[in-house]
């Protein structure tokens, strides 16, 4: 069994999580793969939300509670990872257990034969790219692969979308993200060489997604190394740093003894 990460980023109301259900249901995915749906609307309590975007004055604690949130997801994550689908996985240390069940109890539904490899879809706004990274690190920490989906959508589309929902945001966090958004970029980094653009999904055909999908599966994320020969270089530039400094000094104390000297010349 060979696994995968998706990652579907966007705006609020850009169509991910309908996305993420066409795939799912989709006959060439199920052909191939067991497809768990990871949407972080499900996942994140709706207290952190509430903190986060209707009580300014507790927003600092709303913010601690959405990072611990979102790297615990990604430690649940790792944990079913290691031992999928044959072992059983044990909850992270300090992780609630409402959260540990929902991830555990997506992975385990309508679970498929070993021969059907495993496609894990992120579901998220991921408008920072160091939020999408440590799935990255994830994927190179297990040889594994991974992927984006990054779903085009002007501000304006997603803020009508956004009011039609039964709880909609405020109109103000879609500004915010809309400006701070940092879509995959793989010209800038390396490690999002596997990233599809979608602009319109009603014309999207799933079949491009799919060859995404294979294609990172089939050429995994580079795999951590032992770091041997970045110690090197580093033991290098610390050399070279510390004759430098060396030389300064040495310098420093010449140009002293010459001014010492010039005054008997």
């Amino acid at each position: 069994m060979d696994t995968c990460l998706l990652i579907l980023c966007g705006l609020p109301a850009c169509g991910k999580t309908t996305l993420a259900k066409r795939l799912k249901a989709s006959p060439e995915f199920k052909s191939i793969y067991h497809v768990v749906h990871l949407s972080y609307d499900d996942l994140m309590p709706d207290n952190i939300t509430a903190l986060l975007t209707e009580k300014p004055n507790l927003v600092q604690q709303g913010a601690a509670n959405w990072k611990k949130y979102r790297e615990d997801i990604v430690l649940c994550v790792e944990n079913i990872l290691k031992t999928f689908p044959n072992g059983k996985a044990e909850i992270p240390v300090n992780v609630c257990p409402d959260l540990w069940a929902k991830i555990n109890n997506s992975f385990m539904q309508d679970m498929k034969k070993e021969e059907f490899h495993l496609l894990v879809i992120i579901d998220d706004n991921m408008y920072y790219q160091g939020m999408r990274y440590p799935f990255y690190q994830l994927a190179r920490k297990y040889s594994i692969g991974f992927c984006q989906v990054y779903l085009e959508c002007n501000i304006e589309l997603a803020l009508k979308r956004n009011n039609h929902r039964p709880n909609p945001i405020p109109e103000e966090v879609i500004h915010t993200m809309a400006s701070k958004f940092e879509p995959p970029s793989p010209s800038e980094r390396n490690w999002e060489v596997h990233s599809l653009y979608i602009k319109d999904q009603t014309i999207c055909c799933l079949d491009d997604v799919l060859a995404l999908v294979d294609n990172a599966r089939q050429n995994k994320a580079a795999p951590l190394s032992d770091n041997v020969e970045l110690r090197q270089i580093s033991r290098v530039k610390c050399s070279i740093s510390t004759l430098h400094q060396a030389d300064q000094i040495l310098r420093k104390l010449v140009s002293g003894k010459m001014s010492d000297l010039g005054e008997y010349f």
